[in-house]
């Protein structure tokens, strides 16, 4: 039986790199925009940085700040 599961297993391997990701959370004020500009500032400029957010509400402070 476990030859007949090996079988239907599929492995889709994209790249044999890793990539890290780093996930800010918390409550609102803890400071977690305030830290992720502090480290956008001293990144290296040759690496690629991707930053997701997911900002509720009207006025979108987030967005602006990283715009900066």
């Amino acid at each position: 039986m476990a030859a007949v599961a090996n079988q239907h297993r599929s492995h889709t391997v994209i790249s044999s790199a890793t990539i890290p990701v780093t996930v800010f959370t918390g409550f609102l004020g803890a400071g977690k925009t305030t830290a992720i500009l502090n480290i956008l500032k001293r990144v290296n400029p040759d690496y690629n940085i991707v930053l997701l957010k997911n900002e509720f509400g009207d006025a979108e402070t987030d967005s602006a700040l990283a715009q900066e």
